[in-house]
């Protein structure tokens, strides 16, 4: 490990050499001085490859190819290149870290005032820690470093001429319990040939409903040009809700099972789409899909909850059946440094029943997710989500809704129902730092403000706000809520497993 002085500064370790070299020079004793060379042949159109290249191409860079600990009174003066090495950095960085086959380390009151990139290793990071410009990790990535005499070369491995995965344990998921369907049990396996261009891929996945045995199933064929380019096409037969952002599936489920509450409205659908865009994962990932949907309803049902009355059940509202044909256009951005996460989506989706299908409407979506540090080791956490008909007539299968844990607790379960929709919430988190465990963190103390309404063409939105305190540790929520109107708290367990980034 290589433990860098508090009193042998970075800009002394610059000058020292050259003043040293320069005398040697005059005097005519010094040998040549060559500077390390870092070799490395990008790939044609890979943007992360792009991005190492040029920064290697600069050159101005100190590299970091042993263990090496940069401790809270030091700094750098300029870029930093670890090569298959592993940089703990609690100093400041005044210019960018980029990380080959190695693992970053920040800890708390680290500064990096550049670009944060870490290819082919871990990053580990304090919410104390601040980074200026972009963080980008990819952990996946194959790259190594080797000596090339007294220089170093990058490569990239191989991988396998076909890869095939199956989901989850032995290709099965997290089965999905809600009241339309029972349990529906998911077996899934992708695959993917990388031996001819535009290494296609194969996914297939399997649903069996328990509450008629009826089997449903997902088929995605893609092709990807570039690693950051795909298109392709999906059928399958599905159950379907526009509601998933409230809650992911195992949290729903859970919450279903244990006291009876699903935060989501149901129908079937078949589905046909073509779908070409850039990995969701990306900074800016635009989109476009061309779909053909036949929806039906779906009935709910009474099934077994462990804490609540089985045969009490919340109606599954019905939606317009027919054909609908639609094109919706989307674009996805998404950031992330050390200490913060952001992610925003806008869509349009429209359908004309001149050209295709019944129904005609154009559906706009915006929504935005952040989550940062704060103050000490505080945390905010920042959401919102507005739906609605710009043209047309939404038929029921694009409503949306609102209501219960999860959204605005003193209002029932997705009480509040329409083709428009607005939704927001922020939260402060104070960690109890002294209970933290190993495994899942500490506690938090939390506070949490939620405004929303749903209403249809003609009618006024009827904003509703609630004020909630409460405790959050690992996947579950306590607290007390009130409408500030009629301010009578009531107290509330909510099981949050997934967040919204």
């Amino acid at each position: 490990m290589e433990d860098r002085n508090p009193d042998f500064r970075p800009s002394v370790r610059r000058i020292f050499p050259r003043v040293a070299a320069a005398v040697l020079a005059l005097v005519g004793c010094a040998a040549p001085v060559t500077a390390q060379q870092v070799h490395f042949e990008p790939r044609a159109h890979d943007p992360v490859d792009r991005q190492l290249a040029d920064f290697l191409a600069a050159g101005e860079y100190e590299i970091w190819a042993r263990d090496t600990i940069l401790s809270k009174t030091e700094g750098v003066l300029g870029n930093v290149l670890v090569l298959g090495a592993v940089a703990r950095i609690a100093g400041e960085i005044q210019g960018s870290v980029f990380a080959v086959d190695g693992d970053v380390i920040l800890r708390p009151g680290a500064s990096i005032h550049g670009e944060l990139v870490v290819l082919g290793g871990g990053l580990y990071s304090s919410k104390l820690a601040t980074v200026d410009g972009e963080t980008l990790l990819r952990a996946a990535e194959e790259y190594r470093v080797l000596p090339a005499g007294t220089d170093y070369r990058i490569e990239l491995i191989p991988g396998p001429p076909a890869t095939v995965d199956l989901h989850g344990f032995y290709g099965f998921e997290i089965p999905w319990y809600q009241r339309v369907e029972a349990v529906t049990l998911i077996w899934g396996i992708d695959g993917q040939l990388n031996t001819i261009p535009w290494n296609p891929s194969l996914e297939l996945v399997a649903r069996l409903t328990t509450r008629n045995g009826a089997f449903e199933g997902t088929v995605k064929q893609f092709w990807h040009p570039r690693r950051d380019l795909h298109f392709g096409v999906v059928a399958e037969r599905i159950t379907r809700t526009r509601d998933r952002w409230i809650r992911g599936i195992l949290s729903n489920s859970a919450n279903y099972f244990l006291v009876g509450d699903d935060f989501a409205n149901y129908y079937k659908a078949n589905r046909v789409l073509f779908n070409i865009g850039r990995s969701p994962l990306a900074a800016f990932a635009p989109s476009l899909d061309v779909q053909w949907e036949r929806a039906s309803s779906q009935n709910a049902e009474p099934y077994f909850v462990l804490f609540g009355d089985d045969d009490r059940v919340r109606p599954n509202p019905s939606i317009d059946p027919g054909d609908m044909w639609s094109a919706i256009v989307r674009t996805a951005f998404n950031y992330r440094s050390a200490s913060s996460r952001f992610g925003a989506e806008l869509s349009l989706e429209g359908a004309d029943s001149t050209i295709a299908g019944d129904f005609s409407f154009l559906l706009g979506e915006a929504s935005l997710a952040w989550e940062s540090g704060a103050f000490l080791d505080h945390a905010i956490e920042l959401y919102g989500i507005g739906r609605g008909d710009l043209a047309g007539s939404l038929p029921r299968q694009r409503w949306s809704a609102i209501g219960g844990r999860g959204t605005l607790p003193t209002v029932p379960v997705l009480a509040l129902d329409g083709p428009r929709l607005v939704y927001g919430e922020a939260t402060y988190l104070v960690p109890i730092s002294p209970l933290t465990l190993t495994l899942v963190g500490p506690p938090w103390i939390f506070f949490r403000g939620a405004v929303g309404s749903a209403w249809g063409e003609g009618a006024d939105a009827d904003f509703t706000g609630n004020l909630i305190l409460g405790l959050r540790w690992w996947g579950g929520e306590l607290y007390l809520a009130a409408d500030p109107g009629d301010f009578e708290p009531r107290l509330y367990l909510d099981f949050v497993i997934r967040r919204r980034i």
